[in-house]
């Protein structure tokens, strides 16, 4: 990395602590944030929901770096009508969530999608698990998962930077802190 890119993580490093919050934690919280599901129904106001909005806006910012394959994108196709099959079925919200699994699972294995659970080091002392939603939700963009990590970070900073408190960057922020200190409205 060039020292631009040790400046942002030194930054994105120093918000999380001004939050309370550990830099690594939140990066790993916000990989598992990201699956094909919350990206297309997330509710609103949930971790999830802004970790799919700051996706959403770094797909419209970055070209994809793999191309098309026509028989991914067939698999897709397939896989997203079951999905959405599912989430029209009159269904518990139990029973949805494990066949929104089964789907994910078996569209992860049948588009062979490598790198669960294998660690990226994006910088010393900052790395993350890669989460099976994370992967094939970046298959299905076409997009690296360390670019998207990085542009979150890039986004945490430049949220701050801005006095943006409604960016979803630091919006995902506060759900971490949320989650770890049981805040509650007055």
């Amino acid at each position: 990395m060039n020292s631009f890119d040790a400046e942002i993580i030194e930054a994105y490093t120093a918000v999380c602590r001004g939050y309370q919050l550990k830099g690594p934690s939140v990066l790993q919280a916000f990989a598992e944030a990201l699956c094909v599901m919350d990206f297309l129904a997330a509710n609103d106001g949930t971790a999830a929901h802004s970790a799919s909005q700051v996706f959403s806006a770094f797909v419209q910012r970055y070209s994809p770096v793999f191309p098309l394959d026509p028989v991914k994108r067939m698999r897709g196709i397939i896989h997203l009508r079951g999905i959405v099959k599912v989430n029209r079925s009159a269904r518990s919200e139990e029973e949805k969530e494990r066949a929104y699994q089964q789907i994910c699972n078996h569209w992860f294995n049948v588009n062979d999608v490598q790198g669960a659970g294998r660690i990226i080091w994006l910088h010393d002392g900052l790395s993350v698990t890669l989460p099976k939603g994370l992967l094939l939700l970046c298959d299905l963009f076409r997009c690296c998962p360390g670019d998207l990590l990085h542009y979150f970070i890039e986004e945490v900073v430049l949220e701050v930077e801005q006095a943006a408190t409604n960016g979803p960057a630091l919006q995902f922020l506060l759900h971490c802190v949320i989650q770890l200190y049981d805040v509650k409205n007055n």
